[in-house]
């Protein structure tokens, strides 16, 4: 006669696993533990203060920057005004139209931009919506024709 397993109704629970660990080798773990957060609040304080420096270096060097180029090439400095502002969001773009070598007659370009983006936003989330309900439609459509088969008893 062969075994036939019979599944369980409800799931066994599993015996939480005991760990013996004596006083002792507790305390070196979390010595162990204390020293490694230290050691990586400490690296990451690092990191923060290197990033933080290079940011102020290149903030620094960026005003020379657009004072030099501003003298050989007025388009380049539109051009870079002009992403600037269309990337920042708008306090930051307020603040950037505040700096002494944004150009003046710069504002209405980029709001002109910002329309435009928004409208692409607009059309692609048109265009996504679309082809999620046009998913939507195939998979209903799928299932309701394999009801139909299901219903009449034919096989595809």
């Amino acid at each position: 006669m062969a075994y036939t397993f019979v599944p369980p109704l409800v799931k066994p629970k599993l015996k939480p696993v005991e760990v013996l660990i004596q006083d002792a080798d507790r305390a070196a773990y979390e010595r162990i533990l204390i020293a490694s957060r230290r050691k990586a609040l400490k690296e990451g304080a690092k990191t923060a203060k290197i990033e933080k420096e290079a940011n102020a270096a290149i903030a620094e060097t960026v005003k020379l920057w657009l004072t030099v180029m501003e003298e050989q090439d007025e388009d380049f400095v539109r051009s870079f005004f002009l992403n600037m502002s269309v990337l920042a969001s708008a306090s930051a773009r307020n603040k950037i139209a505040k700096h002494p070598n944004f150009p003046k007659d710069l504002s209405e370009e980029i709001a002109d931009h910002l329309e435009v983006m928004k409208a692409e936003a607009v059309r692609r989330a048109d265009a996504a919506k679309a082809a999620t309900s046009e998913q939507t439609e195939s998979v209903a459509s799928a299932k309701a024709k394999r009801g139909n088969t299901e219903a009449t008893g034919e096989t595809a």
